[in-house]
C-alpha cells in the first residue's frame, strides 16, 4: 500500500465517522435534545477531515512531482 492509498483509507474512515456523528446529531436533535455533544464531535471530525485532505493533497502533489 502506498502512502497515498493509506491517506485515502484514513480519509474514508474519517468520513464514515463523520457520517455517524451526523446521524447521532440528527437523532438527538429530532428527539428534542440539543445535540450539543454530537455537534461538538462533528466539529472536531470536520477539522480532522480538513487536515487529512491537506495531507493527502501534499502526498499526491509530491508523487506527481516525482513522476
Amino acid at each position: 500500500m502506498t502512502t497515498i492509498d493509506a491517506g485515502i483509507a484514513a480519509y474514508k474512515r474519517l468520513t464514515e465517522e463523520y457520517d455517524e456523528a451526523v446521524a447521532r446529531f440528527d437523532a438527538e436533535f429530532n428527539a428534542g435534545g440539543t445535540g450539543y455533544e454530537a455537534f461538538a464531535n462533528m466539529a472536531a471530525l470536520s477539522e480532522k477531515l480538513a487536515q487529512a485532505a491537506v495531507a493527502l493533497k501534499g502526498r499526491i502533489d509530491a508523487a506527481q512531482r516525482a513522476l
